[in-house]
């Protein structure tokens, strides 16, 4: 389907250091190892061991995660993907169109889009008048 724009963003995305993938990932699974503290049961020692193997691999290995940080940046640009359309499509159709809706229930023009035939221009002159027209060169 081709549009008036393209939706392919120009900006190069790349994944962050190997070190930090291991180092976030292990201090994560390690917050979660001790959840079941907040509701008086046990730590879960089997996520800690992995949590303790991932800080050690992202603090003195950090190359041997290369693989799952690779595959953990292709997951998230595969879900944003299919997330972003979706957020972006419940905003519009949650937010903006009933906000719509209601104005024109309400008889409200906020652009000034009604046509008015009687009218001799739809130039909305300025009081005012606004900056000089040589100020105005390089807008883009």
């Amino acid at each position: 389907m081709q549009t008036h724009e393209t939706l392919k963003s120009f900006r190069k995305v790349a994944p962050g250091s190997d070190r930090k993938f291991g180092v976030t990932l292990g201090l994560v699974l390690g917050f979660l190892a001790f959840w079941p503290l907040v509701h008086h049961h046990a730590p879960r020692y089997w996520l800690l061991a992995v949590a303790g193997v991932f800080l050690a691999a992202g603090l003195f290995f950090p190359e041997r995660l290369a693989p799952l940080n690779r595959a953990w940046f292709r997951l998230g640009l595969v879900l944003n993907r299919i997330v972003s359309p979706i957020v972006m499509g419940l905003l519009f159709f949650g937010a903006v169109v009933p906000v719509g809706w209601f104005l024109r229930r309400r008889g409200e023009d906020l652009m000034d889009l009604k046509p008015e035939p009687q009218a001799a221009t739809y130039w909305i002159s300025r009081a005012p008048e606004g900056p000089a027209p040589a100020t105005l060169g390089k807008q883009f």
